[in-house]
Parts: structure tokens; sequence; C-alpha cells
């Protein structure tokens, strides 16, 4: 993995989660992840920028997705916050970024994702009042959202009350096909043993 090249911010981003994860050495990805921020021209050097926020490329406009998981990373690896601040207040209030309902999605100005919603409230550390539209929108299968990546968002990233929760666990379990496999996708599998890992599951 240390190894492997990163050809955009989302996989270089997960590469850092990961290292750090493992207490692995990641100081160079995430130098080059600040580097391909968007931040205050007004400084030259980017070890002292004031950051806004990450595209899927340096030059790329802001993404939410995108933000999120740079911040992730970087808090992760233990850098200091003070200057990603401002990547922070562009999520929580830069109504660009948001969808046409005033949460978040893939695209902004587009429809919710839950999944990326999820993400976000995670990020900015949002109260639980703040999400009650996703937690109170269960589906009767247990199932959050569109199925199994916004259920996986809900149950990664926000709070849950014990039945909503056993409730979303038994859907993503009962969505295992015989092989082993969710969706018979290696992303999905992954997210999904995440998902249940987290939870206690194994």
């Amino acid at each position: 993995m240390q190894s492997k090249y990163a050809d955009n911010n989302e996989y270089l981003s997960r590469k850092i989660i990961t290292l750090s994860k493992y207490d692995l050495y990641a100081k160079d990805k995430i130098n080059k992840l600040i580097s391909q921020s968007y931040m205050n021209l007004s400084s030259s050097n980017f070890s002292q920028g004031y950051i806004y926020g990450w595209g899927l490329l340096s030059r790329y406009s802001i993404g939410t997705y995108d933000t999120a998981l740079a911040l992730e990373a970087i808090e992760k690896a233990n850098y200091k916050i003070e200057k990603y601040l401002g990547a922070y207040y562009q999520l929580k209030n830069r109504a660009s970024l948001k969808s046409n309902n005033n949460h978040w999605g893939w695209v902004a100005g587009q429809e919710d994702s839950i999944y990326v919603s999820s993400k976000i409230y995670k990020t900015i550390n949002a109260n639980v009042g703040a999400y009650a539209w996703i937690t109170n929108s269960q589906n009767q299968n247990g199932s959050f959202g569109n199925g199994l990546l916004d259920t996986i968002g809900v149950v990664l990233y926000l709070e849950l009350d014990e039945t909503k929760l056993n409730k979303a666990l038994q859907y993503i379990v009962s969505s295992q096909n015989i092989t082993g496999h969710w969706d018979n996708d290696p992303y999905f599998t992954s997210l999904c043993l995440e998902t249940l890992y987290s939870k206690g599951m194994k």
C-alpha cells in the first residue's frame, strides 16, 4: 500500500486512514493531500495555509464527500486541525455544497444521498436532532434510503437507538449472498465487514 500510487484525493485519503490505523508512515501522503487542497492564497506555503476543502483532483471544485474524507484522514493521522476549520465551516454552511433539500449528495445542488449526508453529519459532529430526518426514515426491512450503501452510512456514522441499529445490522447480514460477498463487489463487501465489525459483530 505504501508504494501504490494514489491518482485522486479520495484514494489518497483512504490510504492515509488505513496507514494511520496501523501506525505506519503517512506524512508524505498527508503533505501531498494538503498541497492538493483549496487554501487561502495569501499564503505561499501550504504548511501555513488556511484550507477550505478538497475536490476529487486538485483542479476540481470542492466536493463534500472528498472534503469529509480528507478531514477524516488528517484527523486519523493526528494532525492539528486549526488550519482546517475553514473546511469544516464550508461543509456545514456553504449552500452551494448542499443538495436541493439543504442536505448533502454526491453532486452539489442535486438530490440527497443518505450515505453522504451521514458522513458529513459525522464529520461536523452534528447533534442527533440534525439528522433525525434520516434516523426516523428506516424502511420496514431495516434498511435506510435506497438500500445497502445508505444503510452502511447510517450505521457507521450516526447514532441509532438499539432497536433501529439491530434492524439495520440484520438487514446488512441478510443481504450477504451465499458466497459470502455483498453484491458480488469487493468494495461493498469490505464496507459491510467494516460496519459489522465496528458494532461488535464478527
